[in-house]
């Protein structure tokens, strides 16, 4: 392909790009403020979320959520069997910085973090 073929023809790396240079300036407020954005997005949900749940919210594989639950990135408990993962733990899983270090982001996720972005003109 001639230089710069692909440069703007894919709808999602420099969003993305955007996004994470914007994440790694957060500071102390703003993440106060993802938090209060995370929680008003989420408050239609349990206090104790399914994965099939959370994978709506931000749209990962079970695959990667149940490696994150076995890992304890992402704090849960099985009490018949299943994943229960706290809405509390999830929204601190998504402002910790092992979130936003995420290097293939879902398009969900990606879509969460540019309206908080565009939302706060962060």
């Amino acid at each position: 392909a001639p230089k710069n073929w692909y440069r703007g023809r894919s709808g999602r790396y420099t969003p993305c790009k955007a996004v994470e240079k914007k994440l790694d300036k957060l500071s102390g407020r703003d993440r106060k403020a993802l938090q209060k954005y995370l929680e008003t997005v989420l408050e239609q949900y349990n206090d104790l979320m399914t994965v099939p749940e959370v994978i709506e919210v931000i749209g990962y594989s079970d695959t990667s959520i149940h490696r994150w639950c076995h890992n304890k990135k992402l704090k849960a408990f099985k009490p018949s069997g299943s994943f229960r993962i706290p809405k509390i733990s999830l929204i601190e899983f998504l402002i910790s910085q092992e979130s936003f270090d995420i290097k293939r982001k879902s398009w969900n996720h990606i879509l969460l973090l540019e309206n908080f972005v565009d939302q706060n003109k962060i």
